[in-house]
């Protein structure tokens, strides 16, 4: 057995079929199905991981920028993952992101997962299954 999942104190996961953005130049938008809602206890520890299958952009060097805000509040440097389309319309990637978070608060919390597109129209899943995400309370 992992030992990370052994000891969590929490797991909340989550899935996502298909999800479409459109052209929102330099700003972030929740992804639609990728959030959960954690309450953690005092002086804990947050893992976060996600796998986005399926992320394309439509536009030939256009990109796709991905992030997590928690409470509202963008985390690092804005960038979780970044994929630039080299050819548009059938270069699908796989994101795989993993965060740590801690010095939350012993209480409810709202994860989301966000996004944003510096031109064209992205998507994830795209008829594809396999995309979900983990937070995990250690």
């Amino acid at each position: 057995a992992n030992p990370l999942w052994a000891n969590a104190k929490q797991i909340v996961s989550g899935t996502l079929g298909t999800a479409v953005v459109a052209g929102s130049a330099g700003t972030f938008i929740d992804i639609a199905g990728l959030a959960g809602t954690i309450t953690t206890n005092p002086n804990t520890t947050l893992i976060v991981m996600a796998r986005l299958g399926a992320l394309i952009n439509n536009t030939s060097t256009a990109g796709v920028t991905i992030n997590l805000a928690i409470d509202g509040t963008v985390q690092g440097d804005e960038s979780l993952f970044y994929y630039r389309s080299t050819t548009g319309g059938d270069d699908y990637k796989t994101a795989e992101i993993h965060h740590v978070v801690s010095g939350l608060a012993a209480a409810s919390h709202i994860l989301k997962f966000q996004w944003k597109v510096n031109a064209g129209t992205a998507s994830i899943g795209n008829g594809f299954a396999g995309s979900r995400f983990d937070i995990i309370e250690i």
